[in-house]
């Protein structure tokens, strides 16, 4: 279904959650409204289950509810922009780069929540330049190159090799 001109209401209602890239947040808002901006027509209940599952993927979030969230770190904020979009329990998330520009350390820790959200169900389209990270929480891989499929498959059968290749003919 093409989402071009499509309304963000319209997308959201579709099921789809998006994460952009660069964790934007709503600076001045606190962690909570940054959440709630995204609850939409959800009931209470609805909203406070949505915000118990996002602090049970990113539990240090609990204690930042009522800050900034511009006074977060870096990773702190893409966990908030990541909580956002998972708000409307979202059938598909589409993440762009949710690694860029983060700690290590803050990268295993985002990219350790997404297995259970692939266990409840959702699928993920993950764009990130660092395809072994990528290829960890994956089951299939498809590299473009200028906008074409240079490769495709399952991410256990792809080797490094076939990847540099896809990416670099090397």
């Amino acid at each position: 279904r093409d989402l071009v001109g499509m309304e963000p209401d319209e997308i959201r209602r579709a099921g789809i959650g998006t994460v952009p890239e660069g964790h934007q947040v709503l600076r001045e808002l606190t962690v909570r409204d940054n959440l709630l901006v995204a609850s939409g027509s959800m009931s209470r209940g609805e909203t406070n289950a949505s915000i118990d599952r996002v602090l049970a993927l990113f539990p240090e979030l609990k204690e930042k509810l009522p800050q900034a969230a511009g006074d977060l770190s870096g990773g702190q904020q893409q966990m908030v922009a990541i909580g956002r979009a998972l708000m409307s329990n979202p059938r598909l998330l589409l993440c762009d780069e949710i690694s860029l520009g983060l700690a290590p350390v803050v990268i295993r820790e985002i990219y350790a929540a997404l297995p259970s959200l692939l266990a409840d169900g959702m699928s993920l389209l993950i764009v990130e330049q660092d395809v072994q990270l990528a290829m960890q929480v994956s089951s299939r891989v498809v590299c473009l190159q200028e906008g074409k499929v240079s490769l495709e498959g399952q991410s256990g059968e792809l080797t490094r090799e076939q990847i540099s290749q896809a990416y670099f003919g090397v």
